[in-house]
Parts: C-alpha cells; sequence; structure tokens
C-alpha cells in the first residue's frame, strides 16, 4: 500500500486550513485553534478571503496564493463552495485533503449526487482525502491535532479509527483520565476515499501503535476488511464498537454518514474470522483497547487476586470466571509464603485477603513478587492501593490543637509514589499484565502515579477482568489465526 498521503495526514510538515476565522463560533475555528494549541511545529497557512491576521498568524486570500505546496489543507467550508475550493487545490498540486465540511451521502440523494461531484474533481488532479463529514485527525508525536478537542496527555500506543467525530475527539478526556495516551486517530466520515479499512493497514504497520480502536457503523469494502483485520490482529489488538447490527442502529448510521449496516449474526462472524474483538459499548471501547495499549500480552488464563479488602476479592473472583479466566488455588509452597506476610486473619489461597492491613511494602511489593516468582500466575489483578490523601483529609477535621504536625504532600506522598512507581515497572520487568481497580481514581492522586506508568486502573473490579479475559481472548484468536495456513500475517 503506497502510505505518502497518509504520512501527508499524519506527519505533515506545512497545513493550510480554510473555513477558519478569527470568530470562534464557526465551525472551522475550534479546529484551527486544536491545530495551533497543539504546539504544531510545522508551517501554517490560513485562508480567508477578508481576513488579515489570524491569531497572529498572516491570512491567505486562496490556496492558489501560498508560498509552497502544503502537505495536507484542511477545509471547513460550506458545500456549495467546496468543488472550487478543490479545484484550487489541484490546481496548486495538492495532493492530500481533509474534508470537514458535511451534506453529502447522509443527507440523501441530492447529497450522493453532491458527492460524486466532489469525488470527480479529487480525482481529476490525483488528490486523495479524508471525509467528507470528518472532524479532523490527530497525532500527539507530531503534536498535529485538527480534532474538535484539545489533546493534553503524552503520546501512547492507542490508535483511533472511528465513523464518527466525537469518538476520536470529543473522548480525549476520558482517555486522559484513564492514562490512554493516542498514536493517532482519524475520523473517516463518510469515506468518500480514504475508508476505515486503509486506515486499519496503516495502523497495523505502525511501531508506535499497539492496540486500535474503532467505531464502526457500516463497512464499504467487508471483504477488504477480513483480509486486512487478519494480518493486523496477528501482531496487535484490535477492539470494534459496532452500532450498525439492530434496525435503529442501521438506520441512524446511514442518516449519520451514509454507512450500509451488516446483519449483526453475519458482522459477528466476520469480527470472530478477523480476531477481532468486539466492544459492548462506548466505554468498554476505550477500557479494552487503552488497557491493552499499555499491557504486556496474557500468555495465559491463571490469575492471582491480591487484594487488602475481602468484597473487591469476590468480585474479582466471580468476575473472572465469568470472563474466562481461571483463578487458581495457590499451591500450598506460595500459600506458606504468603501467611509469612499477612496477618492471621488473612486468606492465602487466591484470592489473597489482606483484610485491611495497611503494610504497603506487603500489597505493593512483597506479595506481587511472590505470585510472579511462583509462576503459578498469568497475570495481577490488584486492589487497595489507597494514597495518604486519606489521612490527610481525616486530619483536616480535627481542631488544629489535637492535629498531628505532620505535611502529608511532603512527607508521605514521596513515599507512596515511589512504591507506585515500583510496583507499575513489576509488570514491565516480569512482562506479566497487571490491572488495578480503585472506585477512588482520581480522588486519590496515587491512582494516576500507576496509571502514568503504564498500569491501568478500572473504575470497579468487574472491567478490569472484563479487560483481562478480552486480553485472553485476543491471545486465543491471534493463534488460531496464526495456526491457520490461510492467515499468513505478513505486509
Amino acid at each position: 500500500m503506497d502510505t505518502k498521503h497518509f504520512d501527508n495526514i499524519f506527519n505533515p510538515k506545512s497545513v493550510a486550513f480554510i473555513g477558519a476565522s478569527n470568530n470562534l463560533i464557526t465551525a472551522g475555528t475550534p479546529l484551527f485553534l486544536s491545530i495551533l494549541t497543539s504546539k504544531f511545529e510545522g508551517r501554517i497557512y490560513p485562508i480567508h478571503l477578508k481576513e488579515k491576521k489570524m491569531f497572529g498568524l498572516d491570512v491567505y486570500k486562496s490556496v492558489l496564493t501560498l508560498p509552497e505546496i502544503p502537505d495536507v489543507v484542511v477545509i471547513a467550508v460550506r458545500p456549495s463552495i467546496l468543488i472550487n475550493v478543490i479545484d484550487e487545490c489541484g490546481q496548486k498540486g495538492v495532493k492530500t485533503v481533509i474534508v470537514i465540511t458535511a451534506g453529502y451521502n447522509e443527507t440523501g440523494d441530492e447529497g450522493r449526487e453532491k458527492e460524486k461531484k466532489l469525488i470527480s474533481m479529487a480525482s481529476k488532479y490525483n488528490i486523495r482525502f479524508v471525509g467528507p463529514n470528518c472532524i479532523g485527525v490527530l497525532n500527539p508525536r507530531n503534536k498535529f491535532n485538527c480534532t474538535w478537542f484539545t489533546y493534553t496527555h503524552d503520546p501512547g500506543h492507542l490508535g483511533l479509527i472511528s465513523q464518527s467525530g466525537s469518538y476520536v475527539t470529543q473522548m480525549l478526556p476520558f482517555l486522559d483520565q484513564y492514562g490512554f495516551g493516542v498514536s493517532m486517530g482519524i475520523s473517516v466520515g463518510n469515506q468518500s476515499d480514504i475508508d476505515a479499512e486503509q486506515c486499519l493497514e496503516y495502523f497495523g504497520k505502525d511501531d508506535n501503535t499497539k492496540a486500535i480502536a474503532m467505531y464502526i457503523e457500516g463497512l464499504k469494502r467487508p471483504e477488504a476488511f477480513l483480509k486486512i483485520a487478519k494480518k493486523v490482529t496477528c501482531k496487535k489488538p484490535v477492539v470494534v464498537y459496532y452500532v450498525g447490527g439492530t434496525q435503529s442502529g442501521a438506520r441512524a448510521g446511514t442518516s449519520h454518514t451514509g454507512a450500509l449496516a451488516g446483519r449483526e449474526e453475519l458482522m459477528n462472524g466476520l469480527f470472530k474470522s478477523a480476531g477481532i474483538i468486539r466492544a459492548t459499548d462506548s466505554e468498554m471501547l476505550y477500557l479494552l483497547s487503552g488497557s491493552m495499549s499499555l499491557l504486556p500480552p496474557m500468555k495465559g488464563n491463571r490469575v492471582a487476586i491480591i487484594s487488602n479488602s475481602g468484597g473487591p476479592g469476590a468480585s474479582f473472583a466471580d468476575s473472572a470466571q465469568r470472563a474466562d479466566l481461571v483463578v487458581p488455588e495457590f499451591s500450598q509452597k506460595l500459600q506458606d509464603q504468603i501467611r509469612s506476610v499477612i496477618t492471621d486473619i488473612g486468606s492465602s489461597r487466591n484470592p489473597i485477603d489482606m483484610t485491611m492491613d495497611l503494610n504497603l511494602k506487603a500489597l505493593v511489593k512483597i506479595l506481587p513478587e511472590m505470585v510472579i516468582e511462583s509462576g503459578e500466575v498469568d497475570a495481577i489483578m490488584h486492589y487497595g492501593f489507597f494514597g495518604p490523601i486519606h489521612y490527610g483529609i481525616k486530619l483536616s477535621y480535627l481542631d488544629k490543637e489535637i492535629r498531628p504536625d505532620i505535611d502529608i504532600e511532603k512527607e508521605l506522598f514521596p513515599v507512596y509514589k515511589k512504591a507506585a512507581e515500583e510496583f507499575a515497572l513489576m509488570s514491565k520487568k516480569n512482562n506479566i499484565p497487571i490491572i488495578c481497580a480503585s472506585f477512588h481514581r482520581h480522588f486519590d492522586p496515587c491512582q494516576t502515579v500507576l496509571q502514568n506508568n503504564g498500569i491501568p486502573v478500572m473504575p470497579c473490579p468487574e472491567k478490569a477482568s472484563l479487560v483481562l479475559g478480552a486480553m485472553w481472548k485476543h491471545t486465543l484468536m491471534q493463534k488460531n489465526l496464526k495456526d491457520s495456513p490461510k492467515n499468513n500475517p505478513t505486509f
């Protein structure tokens, strides 16, 4: 596959934007501001007939007057002038365009005719384009973001491909909350030229992308999708949230992006054949794919549960079995080791229940190291790492006369922060998935420390089990694809 147009889209050195202004409430301006605030290091050329300056940048009246041929042109103009704008791009020699403008195939017969004219004009000049009816692309490593929302997290390893702009941009704060960094993201819109299948193939070859999340309303080329996905899933996980399987979902998809949906049972068969994990909802799309972008793969389905509370430990165990994981009873040797660390009323069988023992070293170092070194498990589910913020809150309610003279932030937090960082390193050092659950999450800064060091923190034990269960399912599907002589994953 020729990737020059994708390189221009995700790694441009120069960008022209048509459709923004100094008016904040025009459709294109927020996207243009995203480019500026992402600290894009390339050259930016705003184009507008009337504006002279736009947020400190010189404005050009037409793409024809630019001092160079930009790598990519982002277009957010009204449909009535789009064809003329594409024509000028072609005359200038532009080869890659992102069409934000909507009002085409998704609107009915008249829109379909307009879309045919768009395709014809682009083809005349061999222009490759994303859209129309999309919301842009994102590449944090290149500091390039022309989507609606600002990207605030560090670059990561999660690739986003979506037929809806919202699922590439409006959920960026959600990903940030979980510590999931994005490698690349693209809103494909109506897929008049560049489609989800081509994007999947490109993302599959990208070394920075470790897992891929896809929002799909329908497939443009099902056979090509199946062929490409089989190759990609042999290398990395692909998680899909598909909404076209019901009559209502299919109708909504047609009016949204003009997508042609397939029947539920057919799509399920296609996803299974391709080695794809299907998410049940939009939240799980990102929890599954985001966690997979951070964690090493599951080599088996045996999990250890370490908890300082019996209830969450039991929730882990029950939900783990429902997710086709095994919670093995530890060997007598390992149980004897565990009992030497926990209190007399604790449990050493698996789940390990520390019964609210606040021994930090045992919780995040000694016990995890014991179960890893035993070789009896393939992953760890962990609950109960509470940071010192709780002490600070309690002490704040005491009168100053009886309050202990201790600075929680300076004296205790560094200890917990170091413990969290060392705990997170165990996953990478031993190549074993470790996943946590915490009802406190961002209320407790130590959960953020875990997330920023590669340990996913789920909002409840059950979702942690679903993540590991999906990871194990991916391992099995990978094995089946690789063992099949028809599915040799070569690019």
